[in-house]
């Protein structure tokens, strides 16, 4: 019996050792959602649960090559970006995603929860030069939202808001910005807010659950593009991403002496 093929979604990111973001993730995450992932990994990582300590980018000779070889064979129809560790990766995949035209999910990873840095200092002012303006979405937590915020505009205002701050990003281009809330405090809520071209945001609002968590973005960030990739509109998708992850996390668990709970995509 022959079935339909499913949909790429092509995964860009680095790799987490630990299982709990990164290139991993975004794989569990694209295949429960039933699109089939590809992946190109940009960097490779000396983590744990607690925290990054290394980050080594990968050589862009063959990076670029395998990147080309995918694109020429599996073309996606969602792309889903993570890590981008330097400049000169950013720059040239803006050059190779432009032709591809599908929508391109950027969740920008700059410091680890633990604080560790992921990409270089001044990756905020390239991702807004390169990436962000190609983006159906972006998908910032609040510390990420105020960074780019400060590289998008010369005079930042020291307390704006986040329509402000989401706004100074969809002027670059970018069409969608999904502020997530999961690092906003200790409430007993968390508030995800999606600002398009509509007056007034999409909210998505769940009960904080008890974490820390470890790969939630990336979680998100991936389902989104995988939900994307099957053809709905952001609205549907978005809502269809927060249902997947948020099932994710209420499932989450903690291997072993983990320091934070790993969200668990592919359950039985």
């Amino acid at each position: 019996m022959k079935t339909a093929s499913p949909p790429v979604c092509l995964a860009i990111a680095g790799h987490d050792p630990s299982g709990g973001a990164g290139i991993g993730a975004d794989i569990e995450a694209i295949g429960a959602a039933g699109c089939h992932a590809t992946s190109l990994i940009t960097a490779l990582t000396v983590q744990n649960s607690r925290n990054v300590y290394a980050v080594q980018p990968l050589p862009q000779d063959g990076l670029r090559a395998q990147l080309r070889c995918l694109l020429a064979d599996l073309p996606p129809a969602a792309v889903k970006i993570g890590l981008v560790p330097n400049p000169a990766i950013a720059r040239w995949l803006a050059e190779d995603l432009v032709p591809l035209n599908v929508p391109i999910v950027l969740d920008p990873v700059l410091v680890a929860t633990g604080g560790g840095r992921l990409a270089e200092e001044d990756m905020a002012s390239v991702l807004m030069e390169t990436l962000l303006p190609l983006c159906a979405v972006a998908t910032p937590n609040h510390h990420e939202l105020r960074e780019l915020y400060r590289a998008a505009v010369p005079d930042p205002l020291p307390e704006a808001s986040l329509a402000t701050m989401a706004s100074a990003l969809r002027a670059r281009g970018c069409r969608g910005v999904l502020i997530t809330g999961g690092d906003d405090g200790p409430g007993p809520w968390t508030e995800d807010l999606c600002f398009t071209h509509a007056p007034w945001p999409l909210v998505y609002r769940q009960r904080r659950l008890k974490g820390p968590f470890h790969g939630s973005g990336c979680t998100l960030s991936a389902n989104l593009a995988a939900y994307l990739a099957l053809g709905h509109a952001l609205p549907e998708a978005l809502a269809l991403a927060e249902e997947a992850t948020h099932a994710a996390l209420l499932a989450a668990v903690k291997p072993a002496q983990a320091a934070q709970a790993m969200p668990r995509r592919i359950r039985r």
